[in-house]
């Protein structure tokens, strides 16, 4: 048993009605391209989709819009609408990083003992010579005892910014 392919006539626009009037079709300048004998041989009603094919096959192509994109300043990205920027801002990514930005800016005006890489993102206590990752981890840090033992005797020597030395570690002989 074979396959044989049906036979489908082609018909590349509808048919017009007899009350239908086609739109006219001049050519620039009286002199004729050769697009003009085929345009003059079809009737190009109001159908938007065959106006659009002969304005291309004229080399009338449609103006594209100019690309409007929408920033996320806090993210640094960039989206192509403000219904995707609206979703973005929603999002739990976006809310950790405004609340990471909002603490470091209230860190950076109240505790003094620390720097920020601006390349790497690492931030560094210099009074324990400790490094964290996020500004939550630093506030957590400078809560913690150890760094406001540090801190006090710190300031009791004066404003150095040496870091504390290393201890050295000693293994008990077994």
């Amino acid at each position: 048993m074979s396959y044989m392919p049906t036979s489908v006539p082609y018909v590349p626009f509808p048919a017009l009605s007899p009350t239908h009037q086609p739109s006219t079709i001049s050519i620039a300048g009286g002199v004729p391209s050769s697009n003009s004998a085929i345009m003059t041989s079809m009737e190009i009603g109001d159908d938007p989709v065959a106006m659009a094919v002969m304005e291309n096959a004229m080399g009338r192509m449609p103006a594209k819009k100019p690309r409007v994109t929408v920033r996320c300043e806090v993210c640094n990205l960039e989206f192509s609408s403000q219904t995707v920027l609206d979703s973005h801002t929603a999002g739990s990514k976006h809310q950790r990083k405004v609340k990471s930005k909002d603490l470091l800016k209230t860190l950076e005006e109240t505790e003094k003992g620390f720097e920020r890489d601006e390349v790497s993102g690492v931030i560094r206590c210099i009074v324990c010579d400790v490094t964290v990752n996020s500004p939550q981890l630093l506030a957590t840090h400078i809560a913690g005892n150890k760094h406001k033992q540090r801190a006090a005797k710190h300031a009791n020597q004066g404003s150095t910014n040496d870091p504390p030395p290393k201890r050295l570690r000693t293994t008990a002989p077994a």
